[in-house]
């Protein structure tokens, strides 16, 4: 739609500018490399690429992963498709916060699963998505369920910019405790996509989830090059394994290229001590501080995210006129929903178009 009427397009998720010039040098490096990196890579992963990210993780979930515990992707979104093939079956149950990231849903309903919605609570009038809460009520409830397979954990989290403390993530693992079957499943693509000095957390680090946690990230958010589709898994090898076998007779392998080039950035950030990440959370800031004062400024009363690069704006005080967001539609879909009627209204006669 946003190209249809020339909008601005604020509404996905990529960045508007080419990766650091190490990223593009590591890429023209890969290009040039023997012939086998124009060729299949290994179904687990480019070995180089796979040492790298055991380096990389090691020291920051305190523990030494090994190759076995880590799977390539074709992106975040390929591990997740991967997983829910893999671990849920007709009549299971998972469990994702609500709002989320719409991809999860189809990957769900694809095996006969059900979505469970899990509210995070967002009180009207909060300055920080700090304030946001889970709720936990509603998480137990769902837990405890004997259907309950899966529970998609998002930090920071897509839309809203939530990331959970430890304080939150210890009372979610007490929870998860409750059902030996579940396994979470970490998403947690924008880790180095955070601020205000706040430490990530990292669920699997907390007594007894090691154990019971796959992990998520990718490339594509941490070096600006979403079209690499390079991301991974990693977690207990019993946990890995199934998705592995899934991968072998779908996808079969990623982006030899990309995934050395991906390697080849990872191994450059490292020797630099990752003051790289430093610089990415730093060029964010300057954005997220653009926008809030922006938003701010024109009255749509926007929530500070602690990570991620969503905003999320209270639009309670702008009043549609009533055909408004209704008259042009590519899906014809929730003409009842103030939110969709906004953002279409935004693309259409505004000429911004964002997410609602």
């Amino acid at each position: 739609m946003a190209r249809q009427y020339g909008s601005i397009n604020l509404g996905q998720g990529f960045p508007g500018w080419c990766p650091p010039d190490f990223v593009i040098k590591a890429s023209v490096a890969a290009s040039e490399g023997t012939f086998e990196v124009h060729q299949y890579a290994a179904p687990q992963g480019m070995p180089r690429l796979v040492q790298a990210l055991c380096k990389l993780y090691s020291p920051l979930i305190e523990r030494e992963l090994q190759p076995s515990n880590v799977h390539i992707s074709i992106g975040a979104s390929g591990a997740l498709w991967l997983i829910s093939q893999a671990l849920l079956e007709p009549g299971d149950h998972a469990l994702v916060i609500s709002p989320y990231f719409d991809i999860y849903e189809g990957d769900i309903v694809s095996r006969g699963a059900k979505i469970v919605e899990v509210p995070l609570n967002m009180p009207p009038g909060v300055k920080s998505t700090a304030e946001y809460k889970l709720d936990m009520k509603a998480l137990r409830e769902a837990v405890t369920k004997k259907e309950a397979k899966l529970f998609f954990l998002n930090t920071p989290h897509n839309p809203t910019g939530k990331m959970f403390s430890k304080e939150e993530l210890q009372e979610i693992a007490e929870i998860v405790k409750l059902n030996d079957r579940l396994i979470v499943i970490t998403d947690e693509v924008y880790e180095f996509i955070t601020f205000d000095n706040v430490k990530f957390e990292r669920f699997c680090t907390l007594p007894g989830m090691w154990d019971r946690t796959i992990n998520i990230s990718s490339g594509g958010k941490f070096f600006s090059t979403t079209g690499w589709k390079v991301g991974w898994i990693y977690g207990p090898e019993e946990l890995v394994k199934p998705s592995r076998t899934v991968a072998n007779f779908v996808s079969f392998s990623v982006s030899h290229h990309h995934q050395y080039a991906t390697a080849l950035a990872l191994e450059h950030i490292m020797k630099e001590d990752l003051k790289y990440i430093n610089e990415l959370k730093d060029h964010y800031n300057v954005l997220r501080q653009f926008m809030y004062e922006t938003l701010e400024e024109i009255g749509l009363h926007p929530v500070k995210p602690q990570g991620t690069f969503f905003i999320d704006c209270d639009i309670s005080g702008i009043e549609l006129e009533k055909d408004q967001g209704t008259q042009k539609s590519i899906t014809n879909q929730n003409f009842d929903k103030k939110d969709w009627n906004f953002c279409r209204w935004l693309t259409t006669e505004i000429g911004t178009f964002v997410d609602g």
